[in-house]
């Protein structure tokens, strides 16, 4: 008998999580995916990306809930797009973040637009972000004000070791920000992003589940990253992908394959519907395994 008394949402981040390479869904979670909405559990995203490059997945997953991006601070209503919630930097101390410069780092800023704007970049991962982005993004003048509207996120790019100095610097100037810092691409460069205290996943998740008279306890979410970190210890089912960080791992309830080896699905069919009896992933895969960060 499965546990669906239990779990009444299911919350997934994406990338490293559940989707493989080229955005592509296996199609074992995608026959799970239809158990859900048979056995009338519900099923939403949150991720670290944008709208715009999440919108298309949430299409092929038939997600009609609210749907989170950007790391919790904003909850956008799929079918439309339409921004439910957001949760902003200060325009005052946005202002002060844009006008902050830091020798060989690029600097971006997110606009409740969806655009980013940058005054220019140097940095080769600046670049490479800048021509990903393309029309998601445009170079300002360096009188360019911050929109009085909000300021979703700062984002700096550049070597390792001056986006360490940038973050203890940006620590001074906006004590109770959110600092997200993560890796480039084979190493060639850093990110560093900034946000509201208030924008996690955790709060997001807890403002759909609060509006659908769900309690956390009957939520199970699944994540691989630090912007996981609040939501894996929110839920009453939080879990932890195998190569996630270590102390992400320690924090989960399961600790589970990842997505090459289909480990959502296969968590969902063991735990919420029962096929085989939950397994103790977690002494299996809790030994060290260096973090990203």
């Amino acid at each position: 008998m499965g546990n669906t008394a239990k779990i009444a949402m299911v919350v997934s981040d994406l990338d490293g999580t559940l989707i493989l390479p080229g955005d592509r869904i296996s199609d074992k979670f995608l026959d799970v995916r239809r158990q859900l909405d048979n056995a009338g559990i519900l099923f939403t995203l949150a991720t670290g990306r944008g709208w715009f490059n999440t919108r298309e997945l949430a299409r092929r997953l038939n997600v009609s809930l609210p749907v989170v991006v950007q790391s919790g601070a904003l909850i956008i209503e799929p079918a439309s797009g339409e921004i439910i919630a957001s949760y902003c930097i200060p325009p005052a101390v946005s202002e002060v973040l844009w006008q902050f410069k830091a020798k060989a780092c690029d600097a971006f800023l997110l606009d409740l637009d969806g655009i980013y704007n940058t005054e220019g970049v140097l940095h080769p991962e600046g670049i490479k972000l800048l021509n990903y982005l393309d029309k998601q993004c445009r170079i300002v003048s360096r009188h360019w004000t911050v929109p009085a509207k909000g300021t979703v996120k700062h984002l700096f790019v550049g070597d390792r070791a001056e986006i360490l100095t940038v973050s203890r610097r940006v620590k001074a100037i906006y004590t109770e920000g959110r600092q997200i810092l993560w890796p480039g691409t084979k190493g060639s460069g850093w990110y560093l992003e900034i946000f509201a205290p208030e924008a996690t996943k955790a709060a997001a998740v807890g403002f759909i589940a609060g509006r659908l008279g769900i309690p956390m306890e009957q939520v199970m979410a699944f994540g691989d990253a630090d912007n996981d970190r609040e939501l894996i210890t929110a839920v009453g089912w939080g879990c932890a992908v195998k190569d996630a960080p270590r102390e992400l791992r320690r924090l989960a309830r399961l600790v589970i394959p990842g997505p090459r080896a289909d480990g959502v699905a296969k968590t969902l069919e063991r735990v919420v519907f029962g096929k085989e009896e939950e397994r103790r992933w977690k002494r299996l895969f809790s030994i060290f395994t260096p973090t990203r960060f």
